[in-house]
């Protein structure tokens, strides 16, 4: 007999009460059956009115107020049916025929654990940009051939343009159930948790070249939040600190694979960032020690830096903070630029003032 529901849909929340509905109507109005899948919101939701909404369309809620990212995906996994997991973030949308797609995807091909797709581009009013991340390439990583490891750097390295964030994946609940203890300690990156708990699975993992899902660029996202210097800067010491634990989780994880190198590049560097933002008491396990800057300046070969000059940075992380404010600095107006260029693309919106 089949098993119902084949899919659960985890939408976290995160009080954008703005974008909630819009979200939910973009997983309900699926051309898949509607009793082929679930939906499960969980996280803090203050408005009534959703709460009561979400209960007249028969949507299981998962009410948690705990900050740490990884502890509401597992309430969320407590309550799910189904055997694949999509998940999706609040401001975030599905393209209509996405859920038909995965489930065709996954039944026809057994071995696979873990999908992920490029997502178009939309701005805080919903204006379409059919034509952004378009172009990517498919990548199919084969965990029983030899170019695996590079395949997966390969998908890696085109993630932050593509976008690659938890809206995209799709995985196998089991993968997830098997790596529930590093999952346990995920504050702030889900969707790196993800393909490494993929990769370290038994599973292939495909990244299609089809866009399934629209990304909305908001000025107060969770990565970056440049409403204002100070806005960003606070954001930025929660942000890397985050980061720099989850990455040493991640390293725990990978130790033993041949992800190795890629991981312990990876999580020096987000040490190395956190030094840079932080203007109190360092948390003595993002420290940078001696090897991590030895290591850092003689490079991984898994872990390329993305400029030049991110070499210098544990540098700049040991300079006074009058010199390192100059950095962040330029780091806001390099992102206040970036974000406004983005913006511009979608449907010729005006630059931010």
């Amino acid at each position: 007999m089949e098993r119902l529901p084949l899919i659960s849909v985890i939408i976290t929340v995160y009080e954008r009460d703005k974008f909630i509905i819009q979200a939910l109507n973009s997983v309900l109005n699926q051309t898949l059956d509607n009793d082929k899948y679930e939906v499960i919101v969980v996280g803090k939701l203050e408005n009534r009115d959703i709460i009561e909404s979400l209960m007249r369309e028969r949507i299981t809620f998962v009410e948690n107020r705990e900050k740490p990212i990884g502890l509401h995906i597992i309430d969320a996994l407590r309550k799910a049916n189904g055997y694949i997991i999509s998940f999706l973030d609040d401001d975030d949308l599905f393209h209509k025929d996405k859920l038909e797609i995965v489930l065709d995807t996954f039944t026809k091909d057994k071995s696979l654990g873990f999908m992920s797709h490029p997502l178009h581009i939309i701005n805080e009013e919903g204006d379409h940009d059919s034509l952004s991340n378009t172009g990517y390439e498919r990548v199919y990583i084969d965990k029983n051939v030899s170019t695996r490891k590079r395949d997966f750097l390969k998908a890696w390295a085109q993630g932050r343009e593509a976008r690659y964030t938890s809206s995209t994946v799709s995985i196998l609940k089991d993968i997830l159930i098997d790596s529930i203890e590093f999952l346990r300690q995920v504050n702030s990156s889900p969707d790196s948790f993800y393909p490494f708990a993929s990769y370290k699975s038994k599973y292939n993992m495909l990244y299609s070249e089809k866009n399934l899902g629209d990304y909305r660029l908001s000025i107060t996202s969770l990565s970056k939040n440049i409403s204002g210097e100070e806005n960003f800067l606070q954001h930025k010491r929660i942000y890397t600190y985050n980061f720099c634990l989850d990455y040493l989780n991640y390293r725990q994880m990978l130790k033993d694979t041949d992800l190795e190198n890629f991981i312990e590049g990876a999580s020096i560097f987000h040490k190395i960032y956190y030094n840079i933002f932080s203007n109190d008491k360092i948390d003595k396990r993002c420290k940078i020690t001696i090897m991590d800057m030895i290591r850092w300046l003689t490079g991984f070969h898994d872990y390329p830096m993305r400029h030049w000059y991110v070499k210098f940075y544990p540098f700049i992380s040991k300079m006074p903070w009058t010199v390192r404010e100059q950095f962040i600095r330029r780091s806001y107006e390099r992102h206040r630029k970036e974000y406004s260029y983005l913006v511009e693309k979608v449907s010729g919106l005006r630059k931010i003032q």
